[in-house]
């Protein structure tokens, strides 16, 4: 059958641009006629004025926002590229950027000369009201130093999981039988007791967070205390969550504002990052709210600031719990792609990953950038076991075994400290994004 009804690919002439032009638009029951410039008046129409205090944003595009645009320079946009700004040349991105935290720039290639804090490998450390806690392979297993790496305590209990878990009230370790010891440092007076508590002995490790000034949270899988360590009191803990995670990795963690999230599931919801609301009161777990779904169930998560850094088998994604927005981390798997656990060490802008102690000559990896990008560490020895951010110095300690590779100055030992450069709030570091299309650039709106 023949029609004499034309497509717009069958129209020879274009559009000369003529804005009193018409399209047949329709509702049942009803046919009209609308020009070019009405539909462009309509559009125009729809976009929301802006509230007082949104002078910010131009065409809906607010400071921050990342576009990819094509290559060229724009007066209301810095390419992201990684590079140094003065704060002054946009104030509000800078702002926005900085977040009124130290950010950190680079960590100092010189390093002080290397200690030996044991004779062995020290496997795990963490800072708690002034002091160098560490796990370590040989006996004393856990050792304690002061700023200028005075012996201050030590013990000779062996340990079940080769990891320390410390939160705002207390450190926490694991002795051979799988109890739950608490230390407490009162003044220069370090005292260790036992919890009264135990975990699980395999596929299970042992994570605990403050939930008030004076109780801890103590999780894994059936294991759900809240913990008194000054008075060695404890409280059962009621609600359907599941704890999932690794031997060596933590589960539980919360953020600067006191959010508490967990790797696993709730009652009968999908497995993902949760997080929980605790009545301290009952006491129980009153709900949790799914952030991101994940399957198998995440066994890696860990906290900086207001970021949450989580995945399985290592990081994969990060939370901004100011917003709520869940992101993808570039990490590098090529660190060790077979890796089933990872060292992470996080604090502010700052993310270090490395994957199985006996690195070869893979070692970690750090990002500057919250986990966009990462660069490699310097070798440290065969056995890089992780590294700790002191908060207060701003120090990034590397740990693991004792040796003189990669020794600045080749002294030799298990512990090398490295000094953190900060950028001035005078200044402010653009995002570094790469990926576009060619032709094309990432940009942040200024």
């Amino acid at each position: 059958m023949t029609t004499n009804k034309k497509r717009p690919s069958d129209l020879a002439t274009a559009w000369d641009s003529n804005l009193e032009a018409v399209f047949h638009v329709h509702r049942p029951g009803n046919s009209q006629k609308a020009s070019v410039r009405q539909v462009v008046d309509a559009v125009v129409a729809a976009i929301p004025t802006p509230e007082p205090g949104e002078e910010n944003t131009v065409s809906g595009i607010e400071t921050g926002t990342i576009v990819m645009l094509p290559e060229g320079s724009y007066t209301d946009y810095f390419e992201c590229d990684g590079s140094i700004k003065e704060s002054s040349l946009a104030s509000e991105l800078a702002g926005i950027i900085n977040g009124g935290t130290p950010k950190y720039q680079s960590i100092l290639s010189s390093s002080v000369a290397r200690k030996s804090l044991t004779t062995g490998e020290v496997l795990d450390a963490v800072y708690f009201k002034g002091l160098l806690f560490t796990v370590n392979s040989v006996t004393p297993f856990i050792t304690a130093y002061d700023s200028s790496f005075n012996l201050v305590y030590s013990s000779a209990s062996a340990l079940g999981h080769k990891r320390l878990v410390v939160t705002d009230n207390a450190v926490y370790f694991l002795n051979g039988s799988y109890n739950i010891y608490c230390i407490q440092v009162n003044g220069s007076t370090v005292t260790a007791a036992y919890a009264g508590e135990s975990s699980q002995s395999s596929n299970g490790g042992f994570s605990a967070v403050s939930v008030s000034a004076d109780e801890d949270l103590f999780c894994w899988i059936s294991l759900r205390r809240l913990y008194n360590p000054k008075t060695n009191t404890k409280r059962n803990l009621s609600g359907g969550f599941t704890i999932g995670g690794l031997d060596q990795g933590s589960t539980v963690v919360k953020t600067d504002s006191g959010r508490i999230f967990f790797a696993g599931a709730y009652g009968a919801s999908a497995p993902g990052l949760y997080e929980m609301f605790i009545d301290t009161l009952a006491p129980t777990v009153t709900s949790a709210r799914l952030l991101q779904s994940i399957y198998p169930a995440p066994d890696t998560i860990k906290c900086a600031g207001d970021f949450v850094y989580f995945g399985v088998a290592g990081v994969q994604f990060k939370l901004n719990a100011e917003t709520d927005r869940v992101t993808s981390v570039t990490s590098p798997y090529f660190v060790n792609a077979t890796a089933v656990t990872h060292s992470i060490a996080c604090h502010n802008n700052f993310l270090f990953v490395n994957g199985l102690r006996a690195t070869a000559n893979n070692f970690g990896y750090v990002s500057f950038d919250n986990g966009n990008t990462f660069n490699k560490l310097p070798a440290f020895n065969t056995k890089l076991a992780g590294m700790l951010i002191d908060q207060v110095a701003h120090k990034a300690l590397y740990f693991g075994d004792s040796g003189t590779v990669g020794s600045a100055d080749g002294s030799t030992g298990n512990v090398e400290i490295h000094q953190l450069t900060l950028i001035d709030n005078n200044y402010f570091k653009l995002p570094l994004v790469t990926g576009a299309c060619e032709g094309y650039r990432f940009y942040v709106k200024k």
